[in-house]
């Protein structure tokens, strides 16, 4: 693009390798640039294919060699040298020194940090990524990453959606993301700047924003229609580490096995280690494990780590730690609980839809369902017909829905059972003495935790036998 003829602003360039010279092609028909080059041999060589640029000798780093520049006429810099720290001192030039409040870009070609040059307000631009991020975009036609806006880092992409899964036709405010969201939706031609009753077909095109390592794992989702539980959480599986506890070890490293995490973080609790203990963590020599700092309690496991998509904690504790701790962990926990008993390997995924938003239960356990191979089985208990208000009759029909949708959505036949009676009791009496399960339930952070007004789902994940999911949820996450 060339500037407007009357427009008497000018770039000044500074270092001249082979794209710099493609570049300066454009610029030097209607840009007027100067090119500051230390290589008198080269300005020699140059300067007949670039009548319309201005050449100065000198160092770019130079003071001396500034103040031979029309510097009130320079609107952009381009700097790209290889050695970051002559930019960095071109930077401090142009800002501190001299004062202009013009654009900077400084090329980058060598794996530099990007942050050494934010004090100085510049742009940087790695040519050869941009390029190859292009190349890639072009093969794989179904998913592409913004290259030349916002934090450039992946945090903006576009993607088909190719495969139904727990994403697609549903209203997009039942989705509750977290640290993603969906911006754009493009549909037969058509943008759509989705609200929270759009939904998500097969055949969009769709813009996610968010953080970079979460959009990769949906996009398998998107593209695929494959699970990925946890990373829509985070990517890491925090765990407690207890001599009390050490069978919670081989609990968590299987289940670990069978889900989408990078890392299972172990964290000892305060003079509850042992070597024993420790020897059982570094037996998992197939897995990507680390043993952290100790913790005064396992309360401090709660927001341990940013990256956390899981909670592993043990759920075989006495009544009165159950009422002093396990509350406090329910108000406290921001991601998903695992309480383990020992129920492994898990035959069966047991989904309470008990719950404020059963659609959290529902989808996170039938991700399960398909992660480790095992049926699933569905449980509501309503109250008897006789004690129901319109509410209740209202929340029985919305599962009812749920429940097909989701039939519809995966293609599978549902096990789903609507059983009469006291949600907690019936549930654990339809649980049964099942060996080997899964209970998934999910809690809102913002329901009470009182005796007056019972938490169904704090209920069934401390009475339960079974080792027991739970997936946290509510408007302050």
């Amino acid at each position: 693009m060339k500037p407007d003829s009357t427009n008497k602003r000018r770039v000044l360039m500074c270092g001249l390798g082979y794209f710099e010279q493609h570049l300066l092609s454009d610029l030097d028909d209607g840009w007027n640039p100067i090119v500051v080059e230390l290589d008198q041999r080269k300005m020699e060589m140059l300067g007949p294919n670039y009548p319309g640029t201005e050449f100065v000798h000198g160092d770019a780093s130079s003071i001396l060699t500034w103040k031979k520049l029309p510097l009130e006429q320079i609107d952009f810099i381009i700097i790209a040298l290889k050695d970051v720290d002559i930019c960095l001192e071109i930077c401090r030039l142009a800002r501190e020194f001299f004062g202009l409040d013009c654009i900077i870009l400084v090329l980058i070609y060598e794996d530099a940090d990007e942050s050494v040059f934010h004090p100085y307000q510049v742009t940087t631009v790695k040519p050869f990524n941009i390029s190859i991020n292009i190349i890639l975009n072009r093969l794989q036609r179904n998913y592409s990453k913004a290259i030349d806006i916002g934090l450039k880092k992946g945090e903006i992409i576009e993607l088909s959606v190719l495969a139904k899964s727990h994403l697609t036709d549903r209203k997009i405010r039942t989705l509750r993301p977290s640290k993603w969201s969906i911006s754009a939706i493009y549909r037969n031609n058509e943008i759509i700047l989705p609200t929270g009753d759009e939904v998500v077909r097969v055949g969009d095109r769709v813009v996610l924003f968010g953080d970079p390592k979460v959009l990769e794992n949906l996009a398998n989702t998107f593209l695929q229609g494959t699970p990925q539980f946890p990373v829509q959480y985070g990517n890491t599986v925090s765990a407690i580490l207890d001599r009390s506890h050490g069978a919670l070890v081989d609990e968590t490293a299987y289940f670990y096995r069978h889900l989408r995490a990078s890392r299972l973080s172990f964290h000892p609790v305060r003079n509850r280690l042992s070597s024993e203990l420790t020897e059982k963590v570094r037996a998992n020599r197939d897995i990507n494990f680390s043993i952290g700092a100790s913790i005064p309690h396992l309360i401090q496991l709660m927001g341990k780590e940013e990256n956390t998509g899981l909670y592993a904690i043990p759920g075989n504790r006495g009544r009165l730690s159950w009422e002093l701790t396990g509350k406090e962990i329910f108000r406290l926990a921001r991601k998903p609980l695992y309480f383990c008993r020992g129920t492994f390997p898990y035959e069966r995924i047991y989904i309470s839809l008990n719950c404020r938003e059963p659609v959290y239960a529902l989808e996170v356990g039938m991700e399960l369902s398909q992660l480790l191979g095992v049926p699933f089985s569905v449980i509501y208990v309503p109250l008897p017909k006789a004690l129901r208000g319109r509410e209740d009759a209202e929340q029985m029909q919305q599962r009812q829905e749920l429940v097909s949708d989701f039939g519809n959505i995966y293609k599978v036949k549902m096990d789903y059972q609507s059983v009469e009676g006291n949600p907690v009791l019936k549930t654990l009496e339809v649980l049964g003495d099942a060996p080997g399960g899964l209970l998934v339930t999910a809690h809102d952070i913002s329901a009470p935790l009182s005796f007056f007004r019972p938490n169904v789902p704090y209920l069934l994940a401390r009475k339960t036998h079974l080792s027991t999911l739970v997936v946290v949820h509510g408007d302050r996450l």
